[in-house]
């Protein structure tokens, strides 16, 4: 597996060491990651991101949202063609959350690096075995509807959100790679 990882994002994780690693379990447990979080301005290349993700404030609070099987602070997903990477952080912050965020006021936090533990699974159609997530932090430019509207996420992965201090956020059992990134878009966005 070392002669397949892209020398490009080796420089790049020497030159820019993690803040936090752990390892994780995907699909199940079937897909075990090491995962690292990267506190920098700078980006790792363009083809080995696989998302974006944008740690959201509004109204002086943090957007919390809820998956089927926890809590996180970083809505996001893949890019769709034509989009640049802070258009994806905002149109899934849209899709996620129901909140509208400017993508030309985004500040770039870092990134997550991502390694497979495992053997590349058969049919796997992503960067392998090493990925990227692009982390962003923002503030709402407004709600994309009524306050007291039911909001569900258009692809159905995100079942809530709620808005939450900042202290209590951080309080939350989240996973260390996120409260790295919370703490960061606190600082930055203060």
């Amino acid at each position: 597996m070392a002669s397949d990882r892209d020398p490009r994002l080796l420089a790049l994780l020497t030159s820019c060491p993690a803040v936090v690693v752990e390892e994780v379990a995907w699909v199940g447990g079937a897909m075990p990651l090491r995962v690292s979080a990267h506190v920098t301005d700078r980006r790792p290349p363009d083809d080995l991101i696989t998302s974006v993700r944008c740690i959201v404030l509004a109204e002086g609070k943090v957007v919390v949202c809820r998956d089927p099987d926890q809590l996180h602070v970083i809505p996001g997903g893949r890019r769709e063609s034509g989009e640049s990477l802070a258009q994806t952080a905002a149109r899934e912050v849209h899709e996620e959350t129901g909140w509208q965020v400017d993508p030309g006021a985004l500040t770039q936090l870092g990134f997550l690096h991502l390694q497979h533990l495992a053997p590349k699974p058969e049919g796997y159609a992503y960067p392998y075995p090493d990925f990227t997530q692009l982390v962003f932090a923002g503030r709402t430019a407004g709600r994309a509807v009524d306050a007291d509207a039911a909001w569900s996420d258009t692809d159905g992965y995100v079942v809530g959100c709620q808005l939450m201090d900042p202290a209590e956020a951080l309080a939350l059992d989240l996973e260390a790679t996120q409260i790295a990134f919370l703490r960061s878009a606190l600082a930055s966005l203060s």
